[in-house]
This record gives structure tokens, sequence and C-alpha cells, in this order.
């Protein structure tokens, strides 16, 4: 027992006295993050589709690119084909899908969109006969800009995030952000 008090002594020289939390601070600490939560937890949410919107835009203009530098690798056009999004009403749509493909019908890319996203194609031709020549060149010149539109059903109000991919007349292509009207 002589061993124990003088290690306990030796401790609290060391340490000083030793004291736990109280009740009534762990309940203060409890009630604070509470609070904190009630705040952060809805921008949570509204991060999580914002997110995946993205992500979709820059994986179309990254398969667009990756799509312009094989038609000009492999010496072969690359067509596009967009299965445009269902409309769920009049300022909504899910889905939508893309698929790239050389002449000799090799699959350069092939995506779904989630049902979070939605997909619009304007000025390309709803028949595939747009894309890449073998000089990155757009194949059809009928019209000068094309552009695809990203955007989320998740988030059908006014201000809300669109992305557009752009390819120009020179077979450059662009992805902007922007925001529904």
């Amino acid at each position: 027992m002589n061993i124990k008090k003088t290690n306990m002594r030796a401790n609290r020289k060391i340490f000083g006295t030793l004291q736990g939390f109280t009740l009534v601070e762990v309940m203060v600490v409890l009630v604070i993050l509470s609070i904190l939560t009630i705040f952060v937890a809805p921008e949570l949410t509204s991060w999580k589709p914002k997110m995946r919107l993205k992500n979709a835009a820059d994986t179309l203009f990254e398969n667009m690119q990756m799509a312009k530098s094989y038609a000009i690798k492999n010496n072969i056009s690359v067509v596009f084909s967009f299965t445009l999004g269902a409309p769920l009403g009049l300022t909504s749509c899910k889905g939508g899908s893309y698929s790239f493909t050389d002449t000799a019908a090799n699959v350069v890319a092939n995506v779904a969109m989630t049902n979070n996203v939605c997909l619009k194609a304007s000025g390309f031709d709803p028949l595939g006969t747009d894309g890449f020549t073998s000089r990155a060149l757009p194949i059809n010149t009928a019209v000068a800009t094309k552009t695809v539109t990203l955007s989320t059903s998740d988030l059908p109000n006014s201000g809300d995030p669109t992305y557009l991919i752009t390819q120009a007349i020179g077979g450059g292509i662009t992805l902007t952000k922007g925001t529904n009207p």
C-alpha cells in the first residue's frame, strides 16, 4: 500500500490534480453539436446532387476529349449518339445517355446518366451523324455550335447549376457552368 500511495503522490506532482468532465459539461457540448448538426445537415443534402452533376459534366467533357484524341490517333471518325432524358414535367427530366463509336463500330465511350442528372443535346443530329473526323473536326458542320446541357432534376429551382459542353465548328470543346433560368 505504501508503494501505491507514493506513486499516486508522484503522479499528482507531475500531472496536477486529476479531474474528469462533469455531466453538465458533457451535456453542453452535446447540445452545441446538435445545434450545429441541425444547420449543417441541409447543406450536406443539397451538396450531393451538385457534386453528382459536376462529376457527370466532367466525365462527358473528358469522354469528348478522349473521342477527339481517339479519332486522331486511329485515323478514323468517331460518331456521337445522345439519348435525351425522359421528361418528368415542364421543367425537369431524368437520365439520358450517350455513346461514342468509331466508324468501324468500336465503342469509344458508352455512359448512362444517373436518374438525378438530365442530358439535353441541341444542334446534334438525332441520327447520330455528329462527332469528330480523323482531323479532329466536326463531321457535320451544318450547325456551327452544338451544345449538350446537363442539369439535375433534384434542383429544379431557378438559379440552380447547369453545365454546358459545347463543340465548336473548329473542333474545340468547352465546358462552362451556368444556371437554370
